[in-house]
Protein backbone atom coordinates (compact mmCIF):
# COMPACT_ATOMS: atom_id res chain seq x y z
CA UNK A 1 0.00 0.00 0.00
CA UNK A 2 1.27 3.82 -0.78
CA UNK A 3 3.72 2.16 -3.23
CA UNK A 4 4.11 3.62 -6.99
CA UNK A 5 2.03 1.87 -9.57
CA UNK A 6 3.07 4.02 -12.79
CA UNK A 7 4.52 7.34 -13.15
CA UNK A 8 4.81 10.59 -15.49
CA UNK A 9 7.17 13.20 -15.11
CA UNK A 10 6.78 16.73 -16.69
CA UNK A 11 9.88 18.29 -18.08
CA UNK A 12 11.85 19.63 -21.15
CA UNK A 13 11.87 16.76 -22.77
CA UNK A 14 8.73 14.73 -21.39
CA UNK A 15 5.20 14.94 -20.12
CA UNK A 16 3.61 16.83 -23.48
CA UNK A 17 4.89 19.96 -22.16
CA UNK A 18 6.36 21.92 -25.08
CA UNK A 19 8.07 25.09 -23.66
CA UNK A 20 12.14 25.38 -24.25
CA UNK A 21 12.96 25.57 -20.85
CA UNK A 22 16.24 27.30 -19.61
CA UNK A 23 19.20 26.48 -17.25
CA UNK A 24 18.28 27.42 -13.89
CA UNK A 25 14.34 28.04 -14.27
CA UNK A 26 13.91 25.89 -11.27
CA UNK A 27 10.44 24.86 -12.85
CA UNK A 28 8.82 22.75 -10.49
CA UNK A 29 9.80 24.86 -7.43
CA UNK A 30 6.57 25.16 -5.90
CA UNK A 31 2.70 23.56 -7.47
CA UNK A 32 -0.98 23.34 -6.41
CA UNK A 33 -3.91 21.72 -7.92
CA UNK A 34 -6.32 24.24 -9.68
CA UNK A 35 -8.82 21.85 -9.86
CA UNK A 36 -10.98 21.15 -13.05
CA UNK A 37 -10.33 24.72 -14.46
CA UNK A 38 -11.22 24.24 -17.91
CA UNK A 39 -14.67 22.75 -16.81
CA UNK A 40 -16.22 21.65 -19.69
CA UNK A 41 -13.10 21.49 -21.79
CA UNK A 42 -10.70 18.42 -22.29
CA UNK A 43 -8.42 18.34 -19.25
CA UNK A 44 -9.53 16.59 -15.82
CA UNK A 45 -7.35 18.76 -14.00
CA UNK A 46 -4.78 22.18 -14.12
CA UNK A 47 -1.57 22.65 -11.89
CA UNK A 48 0.19 25.68 -11.66
CA UNK A 49 3.90 25.40 -11.23
CA UNK A 50 6.30 27.64 -9.87
CA UNK A 51 9.68 28.54 -11.61
CA UNK A 52 10.94 31.38 -9.81
CA UNK A 53 14.71 31.32 -11.72
CA UNK A 54 12.13 32.33 -15.65
CA UNK A 55 14.07 35.11 -17.05
CA UNK A 56 11.09 36.61 -19.14
CA UNK A 57 12.13 39.83 -19.30
CA UNK A 58 14.63 40.03 -16.92
CA UNK A 59 17.19 37.84 -14.60
CA UNK A 60 15.28 35.53 -12.36
CA UNK A 61 12.19 37.30 -12.55
CA UNK A 62 10.13 34.20 -12.29
CA UNK A 63 7.10 32.68 -13.37
CA UNK A 64 4.32 30.30 -13.03
CA UNK A 65 2.32 27.71 -15.89
CA UNK A 66 -0.83 26.73 -15.87
CA UNK A 67 -0.71 23.24 -17.00
CA UNK A 68 -3.70 21.17 -18.17
CA UNK A 69 -3.74 17.38 -17.72
CA UNK A 70 -5.28 14.42 -18.53
CA UNK A 71 -5.90 11.64 -16.76
CA UNK A 72 -2.49 10.10 -17.78
CA UNK A 73 -0.67 13.09 -16.17
CA UNK A 74 0.24 14.40 -19.60
CA UNK A 75 0.20 17.93 -20.22
CA UNK A 76 -2.59 18.84 -23.08
CA UNK A 77 -1.72 22.61 -22.86
CA UNK A 78 -0.40 25.03 -21.03
CA UNK A 79 -0.18 28.76 -20.16
CA UNK A 80 2.48 30.72 -19.41
CA UNK A 81 2.42 33.54 -16.85
CA UNK A 82 5.20 35.94 -16.47
CA UNK A 83 6.54 39.53 -16.95
CA UNK A 84 5.96 38.95 -20.84
CA UNK A 85 3.09 36.53 -21.05
CA UNK A 86 -0.40 35.75 -19.79
CA UNK A 87 -2.37 38.56 -19.84
CA UNK A 88 0.21 39.45 -16.69
CA UNK A 89 0.59 43.21 -16.61
CA UNK A 90 2.16 43.93 -13.00
CA UNK A 91 5.61 45.35 -13.49
CA UNK A 92 8.10 42.44 -12.05
CA UNK A 93 11.89 43.41 -11.93
CA UNK A 94 15.25 41.01 -11.83
CA UNK A 95 15.55 39.32 -8.80
CA UNK A 96 11.46 39.33 -7.95
CA UNK A 97 11.14 35.40 -8.20
CA UNK A 98 7.93 35.55 -9.24
CA UNK A 99 6.49 31.94 -9.03
CA UNK A 100 8.63 31.18 -5.77
CA UNK A 101 5.00 29.99 -3.36
CA UNK A 102 1.45 28.94 -5.08
CA UNK A 103 -1.88 28.20 -2.88
CA UNK A 104 -4.91 27.89 -4.70
CA UNK A 105 -7.78 30.37 -3.53
CA UNK A 106 -10.31 28.76 -5.36
CA UNK A 107 -13.50 30.97 -7.30
CA UNK A 108 -12.27 33.96 -4.67
CA UNK A 109 -14.38 36.58 -6.36
CA UNK A 110 -17.66 34.57 -6.39
CA UNK A 111 -19.60 35.66 -9.37
CA UNK A 112 -17.27 37.82 -10.67
CA UNK A 113 -15.86 37.41 -14.19
CA UNK A 114 -12.79 34.50 -13.23
CA UNK A 115 -12.87 30.70 -12.57
CA UNK A 116 -10.30 30.66 -10.23
CA UNK A 117 -8.04 32.72 -8.11
CA UNK A 118 -3.92 31.84 -7.08
CA UNK A 119 -1.91 33.43 -4.66
CA UNK A 120 1.99 33.56 -5.67
CA UNK A 121 4.94 34.35 -4.26
CA UNK A 122 7.99 36.74 -5.08
CA UNK A 123 9.95 36.85 -2.41
CA UNK A 124 12.83 38.83 -3.90
CA UNK A 125 10.55 41.82 -4.40
CA UNK A 126 11.49 44.90 -3.38
CA UNK A 127 8.51 46.96 -2.77
CA UNK A 128 9.64 49.06 1.04
CA UNK A 129 13.03 47.66 0.93
CA UNK A 130 14.92 45.26 -0.42
CA UNK A 131 13.74 41.62 -0.85
CA UNK A 132 11.01 42.15 1.41
CA UNK A 133 8.78 40.04 -0.55
CA UNK A 134 5.47 40.09 -2.04
CA UNK A 135 1.90 38.05 -2.78
CA UNK A 136 -0.16 38.43 -6.36
CA UNK A 137 -3.43 37.38 -6.03
CA UNK A 138 -4.18 36.21 -9.55
CA UNK A 139 -7.78 36.16 -10.86
CA UNK A 140 -7.41 33.55 -13.65
CA UNK A 141 -9.80 32.87 -16.57
CA UNK A 142 -10.82 29.09 -17.58
CA UNK A 143 -7.94 29.62 -20.40
CA UNK A 144 -5.62 30.18 -17.10
CA UNK A 145 -4.30 33.62 -18.61
CA UNK A 146 -4.65 36.31 -15.97
CA UNK A 147 -8.00 38.37 -15.83
CA UNK A 148 -6.67 40.65 -13.19
CA UNK A 149 -4.79 40.74 -10.12
CA UNK A 150 -3.90 42.05 -6.63
CA UNK A 151 -0.54 42.61 -5.36
CA UNK A 152 0.16 42.52 -1.66
CA UNK A 153 3.36 43.99 -0.78
CA UNK A 154 4.62 46.22 2.00
CA UNK A 155 3.38 49.01 0.13
CA UNK A 156 -0.01 47.27 -1.43
CA UNK A 157 -2.86 45.24 -1.47
CA UNK A 158 -4.15 47.55 2.45
CA UNK A 159 -0.95 45.22 3.99
CA UNK A 160 -0.89 47.28 7.21
CA UNK A 161 2.34 45.11 8.61
CA UNK A 162 5.85 46.61 8.62
CA UNK A 163 7.91 44.09 6.44
CA UNK A 164 11.89 44.48 6.78
CA UNK A 165 15.26 43.87 4.66
CA UNK A 166 15.35 40.50 3.63
CA UNK A 167 12.11 39.52 5.21
CA UNK A 168 11.34 37.04 1.92
CA UNK A 169 7.52 37.40 2.49
CA UNK A 170 6.02 34.84 0.06
CA UNK A 171 8.43 32.27 0.78
CA UNK A 172 5.47 30.13 1.44
CA UNK A 173 1.59 30.16 0.75
CA UNK A 174 -1.64 28.23 2.08
CA UNK A 175 -4.95 28.56 2.01
CA UNK A 176 -7.07 28.03 5.36
CA UNK A 177 -10.42 28.72 3.63
CA UNK A 178 -12.75 30.99 4.98
CA UNK A 179 -11.55 31.08 8.45
CA UNK A 180 -14.04 33.26 10.36
CA UNK A 181 -16.78 32.13 9.14
CA UNK A 182 -19.40 34.54 8.90
CA UNK A 183 -16.82 37.74 9.72
CA UNK A 184 -16.23 40.11 6.88
CA UNK A 185 -13.40 38.31 4.69
CA UNK A 186 -14.05 35.47 2.17
CA UNK A 187 -10.72 33.28 2.62
CA UNK A 188 -7.82 33.25 4.68
CA UNK A 189 -4.29 32.56 3.58
CA UNK A 190 -1.17 31.69 5.56
CA UNK A 191 2.67 33.69 3.99
CA UNK A 192 5.72 32.46 5.54
CA UNK A 193 8.40 35.10 5.81
CA UNK A 194 11.26 33.26 6.88
CA UNK A 195 14.08 36.17 7.57
CA UNK A 196 11.51 37.82 9.63
CA UNK A 197 13.36 38.65 13.03
CA UNK A 198 11.18 38.65 15.75
CA UNK A 199 13.15 38.15 18.90
CA UNK A 200 16.25 37.43 16.55
CA UNK A 201 17.72 37.12 13.47
CA UNK A 202 15.84 34.69 10.87
CA UNK A 203 13.49 33.39 13.54
CA UNK A 204 10.46 33.11 10.72
CA UNK A 205 7.30 34.09 11.16
CA UNK A 206 3.76 33.02 9.22
CA UNK A 207 1.28 35.99 8.66
CA UNK A 208 -2.24 34.84 8.61
CA UNK A 209 -3.97 37.46 5.87
CA UNK A 210 -8.25 37.60 5.96
CA UNK A 211 -8.57 38.83 2.17
CA UNK A 212 -11.68 40.41 0.65
CA UNK A 213 -12.73 39.38 -2.71
CA UNK A 214 -10.87 41.90 -4.80
CA UNK A 215 -7.74 40.19 -3.21
CA UNK A 216 -7.15 42.86 -0.82
CA UNK A 217 -6.37 42.33 2.83
CA UNK A 218 -8.63 43.22 5.54
CA UNK A 219 -6.92 42.59 8.48
CA UNK A 220 -4.21 39.92 9.34
CA UNK A 221 -2.45 38.22 12.44
CA UNK A 222 1.17 37.67 12.60
CA UNK A 223 2.45 34.66 13.83
CA UNK A 224 6.38 34.42 15.44
CA UNK A 225 8.52 34.09 18.04
CA UNK A 226 6.83 37.19 20.14
CA UNK A 227 3.54 37.40 18.73
CA UNK A 228 0.09 35.56 17.79
CA UNK A 229 -0.22 33.66 21.17
CA UNK A 230 2.46 31.65 19.76
CA UNK A 231 4.51 30.28 22.80
CA UNK A 232 6.82 27.96 21.30
CA UNK A 233 10.53 29.93 21.60
CA UNK A 234 11.75 29.77 18.24
CA UNK A 235 15.91 30.47 17.95
CA UNK A 236 17.98 32.24 15.67
CA UNK A 237 17.52 30.99 11.65
CA UNK A 238 15.05 28.60 12.42
CA UNK A 239 13.18 29.99 9.52
CA UNK A 240 9.70 29.88 10.57
CA UNK A 241 7.63 29.57 8.08
CA UNK A 242 9.65 28.08 4.91
CA UNK A 243 6.65 25.27 4.64
CA UNK A 244 2.87 25.87 5.19
CA UNK A 245 0.07 23.65 4.15
CA UNK A 246 -3.67 23.81 5.54
CA UNK A 247 -4.68 21.09 7.50
CA UNK A 248 -8.78 21.78 7.76
CA UNK A 249 -10.42 21.15 10.84
CA UNK A 250 -7.37 18.83 12.59
CA UNK A 251 -9.77 18.45 16.05
CA UNK A 252 -13.11 17.91 14.87
CA UNK A 253 -15.24 19.39 17.73
CA UNK A 254 -12.16 20.72 19.52
CA UNK A 255 -11.73 24.51 20.03
CA UNK A 256 -9.72 25.48 16.61
CA UNK A 257 -11.06 26.51 13.49
CA UNK A 258 -8.35 25.39 11.18
CA UNK A 259 -5.04 23.65 11.38
CA UNK A 260 -2.05 24.91 9.84
CA UNK A 261 1.23 23.09 9.48
CA UNK A 262 4.22 25.32 9.59
CA UNK A 263 7.99 24.14 8.41
CA UNK A 264 11.23 25.76 10.19
CA UNK A 265 13.95 23.85 8.41
CA UNK A 266 16.49 25.46 10.59
CA UNK A 267 15.29 23.87 14.04
CA UNK A 268 18.16 22.48 16.00
CA UNK A 269 16.27 20.19 17.81
CA UNK A 270 18.93 16.87 18.61
CA UNK A 271 21.60 18.59 16.40
CA UNK A 272 22.47 21.53 13.72
CA UNK A 273 19.73 22.33 11.06
CA UNK A 274 17.28 18.54 11.73
CA UNK A 275 14.41 20.75 11.03
CA UNK A 276 11.33 20.83 12.24
CA UNK A 277 7.44 21.09 11.89
CA UNK A 278 4.56 22.94 13.65
CA UNK A 279 1.00 21.90 13.67
CA UNK A 280 -0.55 25.22 14.83
CA UNK A 281 -4.29 25.27 15.75
CA UNK A 282 -6.23 28.13 15.03
CA UNK A 283 -8.98 30.31 16.51
CA UNK A 284 -11.23 32.15 14.25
Amino acid sequence: VGTVISHQKISDLVGNFSEPLENLDEFGGAAVSLGDLDGAGPSVVAVAVGAAGDDDGGTDRGAVYVLFLDATGNTLSYQKISSTQGNFTALLHSADQFGSSVASLGDLDGAGPSVAALAVGATGDDDGGLSHGAVYVLFLASTGKVLSYQKISDTQGNFLAPLLLADEFGGACANLGDLDGPGPSVAALAVGAIGDEDGGPDRGATYVLFLASTGNVLSYQKISDTQGNFAEPLENVDEFGGALIGLGDLDGSGPSVAALAVGAVGDDDGGTGRGAIYILFLSS
